[in-house]
């Protein structure tokens, strides 16, 4: 597999404080899909789909997985999950992603961010119907919030995640990357992609306010954090994102902070 960012938009370290929300045993079983997440980038998809199936079979596996056993056992977590998260990372290697339709772009959240929100919210033991609800629109919203605000380096890297028909929308043909980002209407593209994050965004928001406020606090903060970086790349020239809005620990304490009180 092609490396891509290190840090997923779900498994960047600034989200630590996150793990105050939960006992000592589901925050060493999220660590352990965040480090399971890091060893799979760049290995061998082949490789990691065998240790994968070890797990679930009761076979050895090389000693970096064994923090796994006892949360796939425990949580109940979903293979499917697992292997979604490695397709995910396979779905621009060898070749990079370049203007991917909307069924591509959909399926890749999915894979890449939703899989791990699953994971994520089995550990946490929000109910099966709303795990997977909010892990489906929640992931797909963080997932395009953080294309959006990695457009330029993403492009460094030969890819260029924004939808072909957002891209047709603003009358942007070419697949050269250099080209899209210097088309005249490059920013209807970025403002088209952005409405889509905004809506899966208002979904998720739907499905919060229907449910137990204290068993859905993670996915709210989680929220709340993207909703911020998304409002901050919105309110500033698309053509000035050289450098990403990066997830600082300060906002994600004051969004925990601001859900245990007011909720």
């Amino acid at each position: 597999m092609r490396a891509t960012r290190a840090s997923g938009p779900v498994t960047d370290p600034a989200l630590q404080p996150l793990l105050w929300l939960m006992s000592r045993e589901q925050g060493r079983a999220i660590k352990a899909i965040c480090d399971f997440c890091a060893l799979a980038q760049g290995a061998d998809g082949e490789q990691q789909r065998a240790i994968v199936t070890a797990m679930y079979e009761g076979q050895h596996v090389p000693e970096h997985y064994q923090s796994l056993l006892i949360p796939i056992a425990r949580y109940s977590l979903k293979k499917s999950d697992f292997m979604a998260v490695l397709d995910g990372m396979e779905m621009d290697a060898p070749t990079p992603m370049v203007r991917p339709d909307l069924r591509q772009i959909d399926l890749y959240c999915d894979r890449s961010t939703s899989a791990i929100l699953r994971l994520y919210f089995n550990i946490l033991q929000i109910p099966i119907f709303e795990a997977m609800e909010i892990a489906y629109h929640l992931g797909r919203a963080i997932k395009m919030t953080d294309i959006l605000n990695h457009l330029l380096q993403d492009a460094a890297q030969g890819r260029m995640y924004l939808p072909d028909e957002f891209l047709a929308s603003a009358g942007i043909p070419a697949f050269s990357i250099e080209t899209i980002l210097g088309a005249v209407h490059f920013s209807k593209a970025c403002q088209l992609s952005t409405e889509w994050a905004w809506h899966h965004f208002r979904e998720t928001q739907k499905i919060l306010d229907r449910g137990r406020r204290k068993q859905l606090h993670a996915p709210k903060i989680l929220k709340n954090i993207y909703v911020h970086v998304l409002s901050g790349i919105q309110n500033r020239a698309w053509t000035s994102h050289a450098e990403p809005i990066q997830l600082s620990v300060s906002r994600v304490i004051i969004e925990l902070l601001r859900v245990k009180i007011f909720d």
